[in-house]
């Protein structure tokens, strides 16, 4: 599942690099999900980083997840998927660069 509903609006979430570098200019840190802090504002930037033109902002987002705890079950599902995802890939380029080294 891609996307999340907030208030009766279907937000499609992308796990990309433009939600990293969102992350990091409002977290002004480095990208890490070390604290619940870290997790409640990527998801916020995997929201903008899908919806560009959305008006959503994270204290109403917060209000919303106040009010339905199960929204941010549907991004923990989502990166759980995300990461699972990463690592397939992570697997086939470390499997075909072991294939490529045999030669």
């Amino acid at each position: 599942m891609n996307t999340v509903t907030i208030n009766n609006t279907e937000y499609k979430l992308k796990y990309s690099v433009r939600a990293m570098m969102l992350f990091e200019a409002a977290a002004g840190k480095l990208f890490t999900l070390d604290t619940l802090s870290d997790q409640y504002l990527f998801f916020y930037c995997c929201i903008l980083a899908g919806n560009k033109d959305t008006d959503l902002s994270f204290d109403k987002l917060l209000d919303f997840l106040d009010e339905d705890p199960s929204i941010f079950t549907i991004y923990t599902k989502f990166m759980t998927n995300e990461l699972k995802r990463q690592a397939e890939f992570k697997g086939k380029d470390e499997k075909k660069g072991k294939e490529q080294g045999k030669n």
